[in-house]
């Protein structure tokens, strides 16, 4: 039987894979802070998006022994990023992406549209400050839940529920549009310099 993080996964992929269409387009500039649960584990993840930069910050939730702190600068007219060790800036390396990389764990990725033609509004629910609609799908032994908002179209949160088990997949903490301080898309100094020394590596398979 499928497990419920391993079901999450997939369906949080699902959800953040498709694009926006039919109603509120993806803004250009914006700041997502948020907690995406990969695989069994929560992940404190930050978005920060400037037309064609983005930089992506993951770091474990401080109650998990392993830790560990990247950041990832996205280039989009070149398909290139560049990936450093936050406690260690030296450690890094630029490989190439894959599109949907940079949807993962993007509430702006989620097509709410679709999304909502299929599933039934149940309710509405205030998220961290942010009124929302609250709609559902089921299935048999399966049940997804999406809170949207209503100002931006961008989902708030994703809960599923497999064979009586709830777990959420994504929560957003904070979201806020318009551009990122410039400052986050500078790559360290020792990060640039390792770059520049050592060839590009292919990127690892996620």
């Amino acid at each position: 039987m499928m497990t419920i993080p391993r079901l999450s996964l997939m369906l949080v992929r699902g959800f953040l894979l498709l694009g926006v269409s039919g109603q509120t387009a993806r803004p250009n500039a914006y700041s997502v802070t948020e907690i995406y649960y990969a695989l069994t584990a929560p992940v404190n993840w930050s978005t920060y998006r400037d037309g064609s930069k983005v930089l992506v910050d993951r770091q474990n939730t401080p109650e998990q022994t392993r830790k560990y702190h990247v950041r990832l600068l996205y280039d989009l007219p070149t398909h290139t990023q560049v990936f450093w060790d936050v406690d260690n800036p030296a450690n890094c390396n630029t490989a190439p992406f894959q599109d949907d990389e940079l949807e993962r764990g993007d509430p702006f990725g989620t097509d709410v549209s679709v999304f909502q033609r299929e599933a039934k509004e149940i309710g509405a629910e205030t998220i961290h400050g942010v009124a929302t609609k609250i709609y559902q799908e089921t299935s048999p032994n399966r049940t997804v839940k999406m809170w949207i908002d209503s100002q931006w179209g961008a989902a708030r949160k994703v809960e599923v529920t497999l064979d009586g088990k709830t777990q959420t997949t994504l929560e957003v903490l904070k979201l806020s549009v318009g551009k990122p301080p410039a400052e986050s898309f500078v790559i360290p100094a020792a990060c640039a310099a390792a770059v520049k020394a050592e060839p590009a590596k292919p990127a690892a398979k996620q």
